[in-house]
């Protein structure tokens, strides 16, 4: 006898999550609670064949780890992207997961993506995580941003250690000059260190010339200790850059310095007076000029200090004047030798482009030259020559140059001519045309055509053709101009409404709709309207913006200002413990912060936050009561679903008739009497565990009592197919032995039946021969148990059955005991199991209607 499958519901009715139907197995995954399917979501988000349910699966687990498997192995590049987006999301703290820092910082080091290396080092909340993959990034913009941008002073500092390059620490000094001046003292100090090492003659003049001008600031202060202090700083400065200051400012140094030391050692104030001092303007400073000394007076008149010190720094202001002049006449003659060297390089170059047949390049250095030479005063003679020998060649190769610009103007024109016919977009013929004139251009321009001959002959044929191809695009632009105005009007528009927002105006939702609305006019329209306005657009959108933000930014002050009222009182109001009044006041508070309007996002949540917690104060006491009997019904519902819980566990013992499980049954049973406002779910789980305990008792029952039917039923199974051939002897044999025993009255007809089969030889055809005549016995048997168990006979068999219905009629009205059914399915079994062999064109069909009626009857008794 064959069983049918315990789980026959289940493989008929699948779980909407297993559904075919991919939308209907997303909206399981998004909803349904089953124990399975949370089990299975992982895998889900894994294998599922539809993109949209493995999302929904991965946003449900919403696991740091399944995120990043997903980011690089999903075959969906939009299901990779959000995976990623979560996986970064949650590993620099912007999105809530809890993970260590350990586990982030282990998360850093499997990363190898730059971009993702970059935005956690950019967005990481710990500054751990964020200093961690900063010391893996490379790109030298991203470290210089970092240096000016992250929230980290140290960070800052560590970034600007890694630059380098001097312009880029100018610009961070720049950008930080109001903003963090540690890093832009620090940024200008490492830019200017860097052009001095470099020998940058500005950045060393200009280093000098601030020494010069402190040391000399010092001659003019008191108190020994800040000057020597500073003195010391700058002579340890100028050490660094001595190798490379100019003789002026080396001599303007010394005398400085001198007269700051002779000031410190005299004890009295004393100057040896200077006889005359000429203005810098009489004096010569030619090569062969001299300064001429100081002599001393015959008597040390006593001056003041002050005195003394404004006349040596006139002194030395002298001296560094003609200093400088010298310098310039000498650096005017440096100047004029390195332009002559310059221009003799140019005319090499001019030569090796002449030589080369480079028309370009040495049309560009004949124009150099040109220029170089209204610079000079005066040009060699042999230097000229050599340039007119030049020219002569120029001209050759110019003709040369002449000839293959008209081949390619020719190929211009064949192009234009074609570009007629080709039906291309307007864009395309537009296109074509800009670069095809841009190119003819390029060769007017190298062959330096004038304005009258780049207007001739086959320039004037290709001119008319760029018009005669430009000409059907002029639909095509004149409707985009009018889609481009029609954004433009829309833009101004909407400018118009934001100007007719005044101050006085307090309708925020209108002014932040307005403001929403330029702010996504600025970085979405403004494409579509003509390029010469976008400036113009641009600059008004901002302004309207900056307005609307100021007006916003006022009106958000207001709000938390109020708001700040409100906590305040709030606050009082919970720090007097014998007000009676105080629930009421707090209401009226909470009315009045309901109408205070809404200020920034965050600062709102944080204020409400505090609010709310001033609030909580005044009615804890109230809400302890409430608590404590909440807590004490939770109490009662957690000790309900314990019993609940114990009871369900208790149903397989109970269906095995286990006597320690009927005793703590009625224990249960009893302690559930006690309970009160039971929950009606946990009500309704107790029943259902109740009756599905005394179900599977009363099941289990039933099955031991009908096993003395379906165990002999099983062995006539295996005997059924050994005698058919189904079943070899060995194969029989092992599982007659591994089945149940049956009773003894089956057993003493089914196993010398099965003895027989296994044993049988040459005698099988006797056997099958007399099995011909065991066919209307079994007929008879059969209608018998189809009548017990209500099914209906074969058309063949319903004569059959009339007489054995009359047959049975009769015995009852004898008074014979009919109707035990369970005494008649006894004894059919036994006539049924001695009949031996079955023919074998029938054997089938009989063995099929003999399953069908026993299991029906079996199903049948109580």
């Amino acid at each position: 006898m064959s069983l049918l499958p315990n789980k026959f519901t289940e493989l008929l009715f699948k779980p909407k999550w297993q559904h075919k139907d991919a939308a209907i197995r997303r909206v399981a995954v998004q909803e349904a609670q089953h124990q399975a399917l949370l089990h299975e979501l992982p895998r889900i988000a894994r294998e599922d064949e539809d993109h949209r349910v493995r999302l929904a699966a991965l946003r449900r687990v919403n696991d740091f780890s399944l995120y990043r498997d997903r980011a690089g192995n999903d075959p969906d590049p939009a299901l990779r992207s959000v995976a990623r987006t979560q996986y970064l999301g949650m590993l620099c703290g912007e999105l809530p997961a809890e993970i260590e820092i350990n586990a982030r910082l282990r998360e850093l080091g499997i990363i190898e993506i730059n971009e993702d290396i970059e935005h956690i080092a950019i967005r990481a909340k710990d500054i751990i995580l964020r200093r961690a993959a900063f010391e893996r990034v490379t790109r030298a913009s991203l470290i210089a941003d970092r240096a000016v941008s992250d929230p980290d002073p140290g960070l800052r500092q560590t970034a600007l250690e890694r630059i380098s390059d001097a312009a880029v620490l100018a610009r961070i000094a720049e950008k930080t000059r109001k903003t963090d001046k540690i890093i832009s003292r620090l940024a200008r100090e490492r830019a200017d260190a860097q052009r001095i090492a470099s020998g940058d003659n500005a950045a060393i003049v200009a280093r000098v010339q601030a020494l010069c001008e402190r040391i000399e600031a010092l001659l003019r202060t008191s108190g020994s200790n800040t000057r020597n202090d500073d003195l010391s700083q700058i002579e340890l400065a100028w050490s660094a850059v001595s190798a490379q200051i100019p003789e002026s400012f080396r001599q303007r140094y010394a005398v400085a310095h001198t007269l700051l030391a002779q000031g410190s050692d005299r004890a009295a104030n004393r100057l040896v007076m200077v006889e005359e001092i000429a203005p810098p303007e009489s004096i010569d400073v030619g090569p062969e000029s001299e300064i001429a000394p100081m002599e001393e007076t015959p008597h040390e008149p006593i001056i003041s200090a002050e005195m003394q010190a404004d006349a040596l720094l006139a002194r030395a202001n002298f001296d560094a004047a003609i200093a400088k002049a010298r310098d310039e006449t000498q650096r005017e003659r440096d100047q004029h030798q390195a332009l002559l060297g310059e221009l003799k390089e140019q005319i090499e170059r001019y030569a090796g482009a002449l030589d080369a047949g480079d028309t370009s390049t040495a049309r560009r250095l004949r124009s150099a030259i040109t220029e170089q030479r209204k610079r000079l005063r005066d040009v060699p003679a042999a230097i000229v020559q050599t340039l007119l020998q030049h020219e002569t060649r120029f001209a050759e190769l110019a003709q040369w140059q002449h000839w293959a610009n008209d081949k390619r103007r020719r190929q211009l024109v064949e192009d234009m001519e074609t570009l007629l016919g080709a039906g291309l977009h307007p864009d395309a013929v537009a296109t074509k045309v800009r670069d095809a004139r841009n190119e003819w251009q390029k060769l007017d321009t190298a062959e330096d055509l004038s304005d009258q001959a780049a207007t001739q002959g086959i320039a004037k044929r290709f001119q008319a053709l760029c018009h005669q191809a430009l000409k059907p695009t002029r639909l095509y632009f004149d409707k985009r101009e009018e889609v481009r105005k029609s954004h433009q009007q829309e833009i101004e528009a909407l400018l118009a409404r934001a100007d007719a927002i005044t101050p006085e105006n307090d309708d925020w939702k209108l002014i932040a709709t307005v403001r929403r609305d330029t702010v996504l006019a600025l970085r979405g329209q403004l494409d579509s309207v003509d390029p010469r306005q976008r400036t113009q657009l641009a600059k008004r959108l901002k302004d309207a913006i900056a307005r609307l933000a100021a007006s916003t930014d006022a009106h958000e002050l207001a709000v938390e200002q109020n708001k700040t009222a409100l906590i305040a009182k709030a606050t009082s109001v919970g720090a007097n413990p014998d007000a009676a009044n105080a629930p009421r006041e707090v209401r009226e508070l909470q009315k009045r912060w309901q109408v205070a309007g809404v200020g920034k996002r965050r600062t709102d949540q944080k204020q409400w936050e505090q609010f709310r917690a001033a609030c909580d104060a005044v009615f804890g006491n109230l809400d302890q009561a409430k608590q404590q009997r909440e807590s004490a019904h939770v109490a009662l519902q957690t000790q309900a679903a314990a019993l609940v819980d114990e009871l369900e566990g208790l149903r397989d013992a109970l269906a095995q008739g286990s006597a320690e499980a009927r005793t703590r049954q009625r224990e249960i049973d009893t302690q559930w009497r006690e309970l009160s406002n039971v929950e009606r779910n946990l009500q309704t789980r107790y029943h259902a565990a109740l009756e599905a305990a005394q179900a599977a008792g009363e099941q289990q029952q039933r099955a031991r009592r009908l096993s003395r039917y379906t165990n002999a039923d099983a062995r006539y199974a295996v005997l059924f197919d050994l005698e058919n051939g189904k079943l070899t002897a060995a194969t029989a044999q092992t599982a007659w032995d591994v089945l149940p025993a049956a009773t003894r009255e089956f057993s003493a007809v089914l196993s010398p039946r099965f003895e027989n089969a296994l044993h049988r030889s040459e005698h099988a055809s006797v056997e099958y021969s007399e099995a011909e005549q065991r066919t209307e016995q079994a007929h008879d048997l059969l209608i018998r148990i189809e009548f017990i168990a209500g099914l209906e006979s074969p058309p063949q068999d319903r004569q059959r059955r009339m007489d054995y219905q009359v047959s049975r009629l009769s015995a009852r009205l004898r008074g014979d005991n009919v109707g035990n059914v369970e005494a008649e399915l006894g004894s059919w079994l036994s006539e049924w199991y001695a009949l031996g062999i079955l023919p074998m064109d029938q054997a089938a069909d009989l063995h099929t209607r003999y399953v069908h009626a026993l299991q029906t009857l079996l199903a049948q008794l109580p």
